[in-house]
């Protein structure tokens, strides 16, 4: 996975998604454009820690304000624990599945966690706070809305490392994640991402003409894994769904 990764390393999104229709693969895994960047100007490139969280059926109990710290300490604990920083390696790309929910999961606190725990990106299917700090931090986060709230009494845990819906597509854990800003080719102005299953190691070319540009290249890898055996093996790749996203 490094190897492919240093191989991605440079690649646009547009890159990517020519390859892709290079080989047929024309708008598979296009992740809802509402998901949108937090900030502009960030490119990433990671393999996919998965996680999965629902709302909550609880309903928060009316207690005096001395004792609600004690209580969201314990939501955190309990309830919502963000088990992925415990897990996670250098170069990953956190994809989280909220269902869409309003509610801020990610902030300025845990976004410094997770730099400290290797991971490069974060796309969110719910809602990202503190924006401003998180701009400052560099943290390269995409998500479906600018949320205000916490995840106390409203989120909780639901599993990890396993297949999730992010914005429409389904994403599993080790997919291959690449996201940029790219605005310029389109008409709407929209912010894309796109995400390429990284489990065809064995099929990339170790080396390709210098004069070669990096759209090109990746047209060349993708033609490659279409031809004779290694095509069966793209085809399968189809049927099974490629993770991936159109963020923006």
């Amino acid at each position: 996975m490094d190897e492919l990764l240093r191989l991605f390393e440079g690649l646009r999104v547009a890159d990517v998604s020519d390859g892709m229709d290079a080989v047929g693969l024309r708008d598979v895994g296009l992740v809802d454009r509402a998901i949108r960047p937090v900030w502009r100007g960030a490119r990433v490139c990671g393999v996919a820690l998965t996680v999965r969280y629902v709302p909550t059926n609880e309903t928060v109990p009316t207690m005096p304000p001395e004792d609600y710290a004690e209580f969201a300490r314990k939501w955190y604990a309990k309830k919502c624990p963000y088990p992925f920083l415990q897990v996670a390696q250098p170069g990953t790309f956190l994809v989280v599945d909220m269902s869409g929910l309003e509610v801020g999961f990610w902030g300025s606190n845990v976004a410094l966690a997770a730099k400290k725990a290797g991971i490069v990106g974060i796309v969110l299917d719910g809602g990202c706070r503190d924006t401003y700090e998180i701009e400052r931090q560099r943290c390269p986060v995409w998500a479906r809305h600018i949320a205000r709230t916490t995840v106390i009494g409203r989120l909780e845990f639901a599993g990890m490392n396993e297949p999730i819906n992010c914005g429409g597509v389904k994403v599993r854990p080790g997919d291959l994640v690449v996201a940029d800003d790219d605005g310029q080719s389109s008409s709407l102005g929209k912010l894309l991402k796109k995400s390429l299953i990284g489990r065809a190691k064995s099929w990339m070319p170790t080396s390709a003409p210098a004069e070669t540009s990096t759209s090109n290249w990746a047209c060349l890898w993708m033609r490659r894994c279409s031809e004779g055996s290694d095509g069966k093996r793209v085809r399968r790749l189809q049927h099974r769904g490629i993770a991936g996203g159109r963020l923006a």
